[in-house]
């Protein structure tokens, strides 16, 4: 097979085939058998749990409004198991079901050229299926809940797509302002109704279902989704015939949608991995900018193509949205219009560990600089214009805004010419293989992550030993940078900042990267500016995360001071780095910042109980 003919067909990039081929998975990388790629993905795949591979379901309890849905699904699953039916029967005969009555032979051909070939189950299982009992609430996506059960956490992973809990769905659809008055409500990613379901139901108290059909829209790209979409709808009407319902199987981005909307409203999909034809079909049809948007933005920039003027747009989106470098080009769209809403709403999906956030806007002029965030009324729009990245944080309170401000106007220079080198520790391909738990000849101490303190490496954690072959490991810098006598190791992981001076040109795992200072810049001078309260109270109200990225560190401020007093704060840093007790002069060296940067003490005394 040719390299390009192997990320066509498993969606494999040309990095990862060539690391295989470093690692010696891969004999001949100009002349890969099926045999030997099947070999490696099987290996991959027993050595650790891939989650993009995994065949694993979980029923998604969050997703319904009472225990004895799920309680019910439970049961359905059980019976399929007992009775060895298809997925596809099961769903089947679910639908028949819940229809009853309504489950016409016009609808029963609909369904099976969807669903596709039905076998008939064994009678038991008919027995069975007909003594349960199917009460749940009318709100509820039922049908959807099961055809999600019946996917694999892998194939909602490689599409973005994980439907969205009830109480998430109640959320967005009470923030549709004036839903009476809205003639168009549209679901880009409508999966199998959940938002639509809610919405019918809501409008149902004041129009007649003629009219609420006549008002709302769905699309997906995934037939079943849309098939079982419209079939909850039909199941809500009394007199609407099924093809009256306007539920498209297409993919939104690239839909020929005939009208624009007055709301939009959603969970599109996030992280959805496209192949290399799909991306080039994005260029085309947008901007080659555009097209390495990630999936929702890309939801975001064509449903602004969509809104009436005026109309909104009440999406669920991943917390990445609001300080991510590679989305600032889609919030810098954004604040072209008018944002109503952001809020935090944490971890909301079982099967992602992304934090959420809810987000409203308005397709209007933007000409409003005040929006609800976290419940509270704010001036935005000043803020996140001026903020790194565009992103959308504001400060958490009125001492934090100051000292920030004294922070971004202080004299100041950046760690970001091309003279300082940022590296990622080693990444060994298999650390079973290179690094020892005991000294052997030749091998050497390796830092970890864990093995790092504020100002120093503490020597004696390190646990782990390896024999330096750079040409061996799957990734790996150039070695003067890890040699480097100037050069500063820090946590990629966690929320606390932790940057430690390195003299003596120790090795690392990517779990500790590295700067890599030029002679002319003190690293003990500035492993005590990265490691103060001030860079961290920066990192928190900028970036807020738990990866500290180089793009981070390069917008640090790094402070101008007089020579006298950098000179007493490299003789601190200095001290604590031989003693290896970062509280020994650590407060002397915060006094010293906070004096630069004349910080009055409530801000000093805010700084001393929260920033740790």
């Amino acid at each position: 097979m040719t390299i390009a003919d192997i990320i066509t067909k498993h969606n494999i990039s040309d990095a990862t085939l060539k690391n295989w081929h470093k690692l010696n998975y891969i004999k001949d990388i100009n002349n890969i058998t099926e045999e030997e790629l099947n070999q490696i993905i099987q290996k991959k795949d027993a050595s650790r749990r891939n989650k993009k591979n995994s065949l694993e379901t979980i029923i998604p309890k969050t997703y319904l409004s009472s225990e004895s849905s799920a309680t019910l699904l439970q049961q359905l699953l059980d019976l399929k198991d007992t009775y060895e039916v298809e997925e596809n029967t099961l769903l089947f005969y679910i639908i028949k079901k819940v229809l009853a009555n309504k489950f016409t032979a016009e609808i029963e051909t609909e369904v099976k050229n969807i669903l596709g070939n039905i076998v008939e189950p064994d009678a038991d299982f008919l027995t069975a299926l007909e003594k349960m009992q199917f009460n749940f609430s009318s709100d509820d996506d039922f049908i959807g809940a099961l055809y999600m059960s019946l996917k694999s956490i892998g194939d909602r992973t490689k599409t973005g797509v994980f439907y969205t809990p009830a109480k998430i769905v109640d959320l967005c659809v009470s923030k549709i302002d004036d839903i009476y008055t809205k003639n168009s409500i549209c679901d880009p990613a409508c999966g199998s109704g959940n938002f639509l379901i809610k919405i019918f139901n809501k409008l149902s108290e004041r129009f007649d279902e003629k009219e609420i059909i006549s008002k709302i829209y769905g699309i997906d790209i995934d037939p079943t989704a849309v098939l079982i979409c419209k079939l909850n709808l039909y199941n809500l009407t009394k007199n609407i015939n099924f093809n009256e319902i306007h539920i498209l199987n297409e993919d939104f981005l690239f839909a020929d949608i005939p009208n624009n909307f007055d709301v939009i409203i959603g969970n599109p999909p996030w992280g959805a991995k496209y192949l290399p034809d799909y991306i080039n079909k994005l260029t085309e049809s947008y901007s080659k900018i555009i097209a390495r948007y990630d999936s929702f933005a890309l939801f975001i920039h064509n449903s602004l193509n969509h809104l009436n003027e005026n109309g909104s747009l009440i999406f669920i989106l991943p917390s990445s949205i609001i300080n991510i470098e590679r989305h600032e080009a889609i919030r810098q769209e954004i604040l072209q219009y008018s944002i109503s809403e952001i809020a935090d709403l944490g971890r909301q999906f079982s099967e992602v560990y992304t934090d959420t956030v809810f987000f409203k806007m308005t397709k209007s002029d933007a000409d409003d600089d005040s929006m609800i965030y976290n419940g509270k009324i704010t001036e935005y729009r000043d803020i996140f214009n001026n903020n790194p990245y565009t992103s959308f944080l504001v400060s958490s309170n009125p001492i934090t805004k100051s000292i920030l401000d004294k922070i971004k106007n202080a004299d100041s220079y950046f760690l970001n010419t091309n003279n300082i080198k940022y590296c990622l520790g080693i990444v060994t391909g298999n650390n079973k293989d290179f690094i020892r738990s005991v000294k052997e000849e030749n091998y050497e101490p390796v830092v970890s992550g864990k093995n790092l303190e504020k100002f120093y490496v503490n020597s004696k954690s390190i646990e782990k030993y390896i024999l330096y072959r750079p040409e061996k490991f799957q990734q790996v810098a150039d070695t003067s940078l890890y040699r480097s006598s100037n050069k500063i190791l820090y946590k990629f992981v966690g929320k606390k900042l932790t940057f430690a001076y390195d003299t003596d040109g120790l090795l690392s795992l990517n779990s500790a990267n590295v700067i890599s200072l030029p002679d002319d810049l003190d690293g003990y001078y500035i492993t005590a500016i990265l490691n103060s309260r001030l860079t961290q109270l920066f990192f928190d109200e900028y970036y807020n995360t738990h990866k500290v990225l180089k793009n981070h560190i390069q917008h640090f401020p790094i402070y101008n001071l007089p020579d006298n007093l950098v000179a007493q704060i490299v003789d601190f840093s200095k001290q604590i780095i031989k003693q290896k007790n970062y509280l020994l002069h650590y407060e002397d060296i915060e006094d010293i910042l906070y004096t630069n940067l004349e910080l009055t003490n409530n801000e000093i005394d805010y700084l001393r109980k929260n920033i740790n």
